[in-house]
């Protein structure tokens, strides 16, 4: 864990952790059974994830304490997620990429978890086709390409809105189907292409990450808990946003090991952006990357002749086989 950017007054973090294990506000996270905690090889208080070390922040900072309880079990899809909130029995708080459907079945917490990087998108690669995104410069350039992304990730309905063929599986095999030849580009967030590709390079060597050319488009990723969870999401809204005034939050996301390559290797400035539209965004959203996020300045609007909504999740979509 980062102590130091979670360090406080001793006093005052003493009296916060016996307040938090009064508290009857409690996070159950889920955790994926084969991590090394689950296996009992670390303690929780070892485990270092920007995610859980935002909420471990976020619960020195909030003015109503709460406790994080990692729950482990099988680490479930998206989907699978979205569902255990909605029952809220096991887990009551997991966080992915927003939707309108998303914000509509559950309840956001409205604070970019990375600052909204998220949507800021670097491009993994093949070498014979590193050369080619030099000469990326617009949209329509972009279209000549082919690219992979996750089932129901709801990148893949940003990217068909704008034109995109997309060639969707589970995110395991993904990499090794870029460097098959199934399609050319592999899209992941600022925050976590750097993090990914030493792993994806185990079974993938020849895989490139191209980091002078990118994509943006705003879609954060948020805390989401249960329904019936108002307390808790106001206790974690209020402790973000506290921490963020201070710059804490900001500090962890360009120190932490799983987020701080990009800033070093891939400074913003220095990126060429090519702008998507996200039509179904909402007003809430908007308003959450104007207040904390801090890449919004990418955004240039491109042009709006399409229709004017992604259809909701649940709606037929054919995948690629």
């Amino acid at each position: 864990m980062l102590t130091g950017l979670l360090s406080v007054n001793p006093v005052q973090a003493k009296a916060q952790d016996a307040a938090a294990k009064a508290s009857s506000l409690e996070v159950r996270i889920s955790v994926d059974e084969e991590t090394p905690f689950c296996a009992g090889k670390t303690t929780w208080d070892q485990v270092s994830w920007y995610h859980i070390d935002l909420l471990r922040l976020a619960a020195r900072f909030s003015q109503m304490p709460f406790t994080i309880t990692p729950v482990c079990r099988d680490h479930p899809t998206e989907d699978g997620r979205v569902a255990m909130l909605r029952d809220g029995s096991t887990i009551n708080l997991a966080f992915f990429g927003t939707s309108s459907a998303r914000e509509r079945d559950l309840f956001a917490i409205y604070f970019p978890v990375y600052l909204g990087t998220t949507g800021l998108r670097l491009f993994f690669t093949r070498t014979d086709i590193e050369t080619d995104l030099k000469n990326i410069h617009t949209l329509n350039d972009l279209q000549k390409f082919t690219f992979g992304q996750e089932r129901r990730w709801p990148d893949t309905a940003i990217l068909e809105f704008n034109g995109m063929r997309v060639i969707d599986a589970r995110y395991p095999h993904l990499h090794n189907m870029l460097m098959a030849g199934r399609f050319e580009l592999y899209p992941r967030a600022y925050w976590q292409a750097f993090s990914e590709l030493d792993q994806m390079r185990q079974t993938a060597p020849d895989i490139v990450l191209a980091t002078d050319v990118a994509l943006y488009y705003p879609m954060p990723i948020y805390f989401f808990v249960s329904p019936d969870q108002s307390a808790l999401h106001d206790a974690i809204l209020d402790g973000m946003t506290r921490a963020h005034a201070t710059g804490k939050v900001l500090e962890l996301l360009r120190t932490h090991p799983q987020t701080s390559e990009a800033f070093k290797k891939a400074p913003l400035a220095d990126l060429r952006v090519i702008n998507l539209l996200n039509p179904n965004l909402s007003d809430q959203s908007r308003a959450a990357l104007a207040r904390f996020g801090i890449a919004q300045h990418l955004e240039k609007h491109p042009r709006q002749d399409r229709a004017t909504a992604i259809p909701e999740e649940g709606s037929s979509r054919q995948a690629a086989q």
